[in-house]
């Protein structure tokens, strides 16, 4: 799933435009600059709301976001969250005597899987040293799978109020950021001898 876009306001864009006349070539690094603060801001605040209301890490969510930062020749910045599904054992997995549980969202109970004859789940640990919650549906000989919990772009998705909240805070502080990007440029000119 794919974050909207950050990209700059064409008023913004004429203000600047005016302001920096005689060099044209720092409109792109200021917005670049701006540009960059508030996708940073905004991957950091999609990580805290997703590990607000899912029992993942911060370190864990970081994993499954990108972020794509602008540049001077291309004034738009994105976050991308992986559609691909976490491991059940990330959110708080704990081995059991027989069977193993693990609870998704902040509040809710825990989800307990027992050992049973006809589905045997168990925690495992791999010969590569991952430790997960597996079952084993074909019988005795078969293949064993890997239980999975939801993706990060569907506990974003599926948070409410999260989505709405992200994007109007990243639009309402990124003309705030131009304005003191422009005001430090500024400072910096007339610092100049």
């Amino acid at each position: 799933m794919i974050f909207p876009e950050i990209q700059v306001n064409p008023k913004d864009l004429k203000m600047l435009e005016s302001q920096f006349r005689d060099l044209p070539k720092q409109i792109p690094t200021i917005l670049s600059r701006a540009i960059n603060r508030i996708a940073t801001m905004t991957n950091t605040q999609v990580r805290r709301g997703i590990t607000r209301q899912i029992n993942l890490q911060s370190n864990i969510v970081g994993r499954y976001l990108r972020l794509f930062r602008a540049t001077r020749n291309s004034l738009a910045a994105r976050i991308e969250l992986a559609g691909w599904r976490i491991p059940a054992a990330k959110f708080k997995g704990r081995r059991l005597k027989r069977g193993a549980s693990y609870q998704i969202r902040k509040g809710e109970g825990r989800k307990t899987l027992l050992y049973k004859k006809t589905d045997p789940i168990f925690w495992g640990v791999m010969p590569t040293g991952h430790e997960g919650i597996f079952t084993r549906p074909e019988g005795k000989r078969g293949k064993i799978h890997e239980l999975l919990g939801p993706s990060i772009s569907t506990a974003w998705s599926k948070t409410p109020g999260l989505v709405r909240t992200t994007i109007d805070n990243a639009n309402h502080n990124l003309a705030a950021r131009i304005r003191h990007e422009i005001k430090y440029e500024l400072e910096k000119r007339k610092a100049k001898p």
